[in-house]
Parts: structure tokens; sequence; C-alpha cells
């Protein structure tokens, strides 16, 4: 099952960083509301109308396994 989410279906919740794709290219980018309201993190190898998907940033890597990332909660019990 693919996570990318098709413009055409839905744009991200605002204010979010994801990652997108156009043309064979992929990037980071901040969505802020609008269709054109993209901003990029470094490289501008993408044109915002040439977006056709995107999908949430993964949550980061756990410093280590005591404390996880924001949002999840470790269960330890058996």
């Amino acid at each position: 099952m693919s996570n990318w989410i098709s413009m055409k279906n839905r744009l991200p919740e605002s204010p979010a960083w994801v990652l997108v794709y156009a043309s064979g290219a992929m990037n980071c980018m901040a969505y802020d509301g609008g269709w054109k309201d993209w901003t990029a993190a470094q490289a501008h190898n993408i044109a915002i109308d040439d977006i056709t998907h995107w999908m949430p940033l993964p949550w980061p890597p756990a410093i280590d396994d005591t404390i996880p990332p924001p949002g999840i909660t470790l269960n330890y019990s058996k």
C-alpha cells in the first residue's frame, strides 16, 4: 500500500511539512494553506504546478528505547 496522497484527492492539513513528488523528483516542502502556498526546504527542484502527490513525513527516530518520538506511546507490558 502506498502512502502517497494524490493532490487531486486532498491537500495536506495546514501548516505541515510533507514529502512531495513531481516529475520524478521528491523534496521536503512546507504547506501553508492554498494551492500555491508551498515553501521548499532547500533546493528548488520542483515546480509547484507540477506537484502530483504528497505524503506526511515519518516520525524522527527515538533517541533510545525509553524516549519515543512525539505522539508515540511505548507499551512494554506483556
